[in-house]
């Protein structure tokens, strides 16, 4: 799989000695806002929200940075009017 998407098992390519060098690495991506604000901007302006619908599926490479959205008022609508 890693090869017809053209990717590695490793990044770096030669892997980590250690889980702590490899935090040390990547640092944390749930930190970012606060550790590299304009890298967290940069991500937030390229945002793409999808609209799920039950029994779908998500598939990505691991280098997919995701996190989760708070539902809107108009969503929050939606499923409680579903619920009744």
């Amino acid at each position: 799989a890693y090869e017809a998407i053209g990717s590695t098992r490793l990044f770096p390519e030669e892997g980590h000695e250690t889980w702590e060098d490899a935090f040390a690495y990547n640092g944390s991506t749930c930190a970012m806002a606060k550790t590299a604000p304009e890298m967290a901007s940069f991500i937030d302006s390229h945002m793409e929200v999808f609209d799920f619908q039950k029994g779908d599926v998500l598939l990505h490479t691991r280098w997919l940075f995701h996190r989760s959205v708070p539902l809107t008022e108009e969503g929050k609508k939606y499923f409680t009017e579903i619920e009744e």
